[in-house]
């Protein structure tokens, strides 16, 4: 990628891409993305199944989770980043 630099112009520099992606898919995903993956399968539901509408409000049960998450990535940074 291209970055602005003091003179007017513009140098090439290198980034880090690595990011957490979520996938969906119908089928059988490539080996290679399954060897760098947690699969979690979904099922249709039955047409006798009565599902309740998931809501912008649901998901506070997954606050505590989240916060979690966020703590081990913040306490781990150093070795994520040296993660290969």
């Amino acid at each position: 990628m291209n970055v602005p630099i003091r003179d007017g112009g513009y140098e090439p520099r290198d980034f880090s891409t690595w990011c957490l992606l979520a996938l969906a898919g119908i089928g059988h995903l490539s080996d290679t993305i399954c060897d760098r993956s947690i699969e979690i399968e979904m099922q249709r539901k039955l047409s006798h199944e009565k599902i309740k509408r998931l809501r912008r409000h649901d998901g506070a049960d997954l606050d505590e989770l989240a916060r979690k998450l966020a703590r081990f990535s913040a306490d781990n940074v150093d070795a994520l980043q040296g993660a290969q």
